[in-house]
């Protein structure tokens, strides 16, 4: 049985505050970090995610912002809620709805 709260972790830069939510919630009975997310593919938070073997993303703006690229990587991953973790971009409502 898949836990009920799957979480998407989005980073831009050393993940310091990732690490913290992916060591937080390993094991966890109800909550699972299932996707970690980028705008910058040299992000080390990256790195820190590969040690959790969390499957990782990365993407452009225009990705992002102009296409449901971002939004069907979430809904393969079954996310049923975003943490932003020193990303900085606003979320577009697309993504939200």
């Amino acid at each position: 049985m898949s836990k009920p709260v799957r979480l998407a972790v989005f980073l831009s830069g050393s993940g310091t505050n990732a690490e913290k939510i992916f060591s937080y919630f390993l094991n966890h009975p109800a909550v699972e970090v299932v996707l970690v997310l980028s705008n910058n593919v040299n992000a080390f938070g990256l790195a820190r995610a590969a040690k959790f073997n969390i499957p990782i993303r990365t993407f452009d703006k225009q990705q992002f912002r102009d296409s449901e690229e971002v939004l069907n990587w979430l809904k393969e991953a079954r996310v049923t809620h975003l943490v932003l973790a020193g990303f900085l971009w606003l979320i577009p409502s697309g993504l939200i709805a």
